[in-house]
């Protein structure tokens, strides 16, 4: 469920799209952590922002799968309120 919570939270980029898995997930778990895509010459995350980010996505696991077991069953649609104020719209998949 974790795969399904980065997907739904953090677009992919241009060179996301290029990428092998593991580092486009890498990336994505990085920008949870506060990790900027704005140049192309940055270095990859540290482990500092890496663990912020999976703490972070740790919390929101058991908060998506209440929200999925309370509210969907199968692919019905709710919506959530996300990190920052975003609204975006949450599918819960079983």
């Amino acid at each position: 469920t974790e795969i399904d919570i980065l997907n739904r939270l953090v677009k992919d980029s241009k060179r996301a799209h290029e990428a092998l898995p593991l580092s486009r997930y890498l990336e994505k778990i990085a920008q949870l952590g506060g990790y900027l895509l704005a140049r192309s010459n940055d270095a990859p995350p540290g482990n500092t922002v890496v663990w912020r980010s999976m703490r972070r996505l740790a919390d929101m696991q058991p908060g998506f799968s209440l929200a999925c077991d309370r509210y969907g069953i199968g692919n019905r649609k709710i919506e959530d309120t996300v990190t920052r104020g975003a609204r975006q719209r949450i599918e819960c998949i079983r």
